[in-house]
């Protein structure tokens, strides 16, 4: 059965899979990302080579899951599943934790909240919010707020990388429609961090919830819900003096 790694180049560009234990075989390399439940999961064939070696890939920033489809005359064979990140060392870890928790939302798939990945826009402020808004019904923000460091000796700080996450629906102005998923959609969120906080990316240990309005008055009074959680992303990192 042939073995199956990755090499992240991270630059943000991909990687190279290594492919070892099929000597003689055709082998076939099928990669998804990491999204959804399995039932959902779509691969594609991303390149194809005869017997043992390399083969260079090109991804965006974001985590994937893949397996090498070998065939030996008439002998279909599977390797072990790998799950792998493609980074970017030249990002600080804050807009990492930014892509991480981006990619955990749209990975939910909420009642209510867009599954377009252009609907889901990182920035420092609201930009764009009334062009999104006009395309759609829907659209999320992740936006960084201010870090903060702490520590009890000279050697490690503890960081916390706060995400407001601002979720958009046009639902109307009426008192009760939408809110049965609304709740469903921050429930979820909240709970799935706590099970699986940014697993990924392993700089971050652990993920605290700090739910915000439920509803934001004013934008409810125009027609839309707007729903706001933070999410804080806590890392050990080295301090200056060791």
């Amino acid at each position: 059965m042939a073995i199956l790694t990755f090499i992240d180049n991270r630059n943000g560009t991909g990687g190279v899979f290594q492919i070892t234990g099929s000597a003689g075989s055709s082998n076939t390399l099928w990669v998804s990302q990491f999204h959804g439940s399995n039932s959902s999961r779509v691969f594609t064939a991303a390149g194809n080579r005869l017997s043992d070696g390399s083969l260079s890939w090109s991804a965006s920033v974001g985590c994937y899951i893949a397996h090498v489809a070998s065939l030996s005359g008439n002998q279909l064979s599977l390797s072990s599943p790998i799950c792998f990140r493609v980074t970017n060392g030249s990002l600080s870890l804050y807009e990492q934790v930014l892509l991480a928790v981006r990619e955990h939302i749209l990975s939910l798939a909420l009642p209510l909240v867009s599954s377009d990945p252009a609907k889901h826009v990182i920035c420092k402020m609201g930009t764009k919010l009334q062009e999104l808004l006009r395309q759609s019904s829907d659209c999320v923000y992740y936006i960084p707020t201010a870090e903060s460091f702490s520590g009890a000796d000279n050697a490690y700080v503890t960081v916390a990388l706060p995400v407001n996450v601002i979720f958009y629906t046009r639902t109307g102005s009426s008192v009760r429609e939408g809110l049965t998923e609304l709740l469903i959609a921050r429930e979820d969120a909240n709970l799935s961090f706590a099970a699986s906080p940014l697993a990924d990316l392993p700089q971050i240990h652990s993920v605290e919830c700090k739910p915000g309005v439920v509803t934001d008055p004013g934008q409810w009074a125009l027609g839309y819900d707007v729903s706001v959680l933070q999410f804080i992303a806590y890392s050990e990192q080295i301090d200056g003096i060791l």
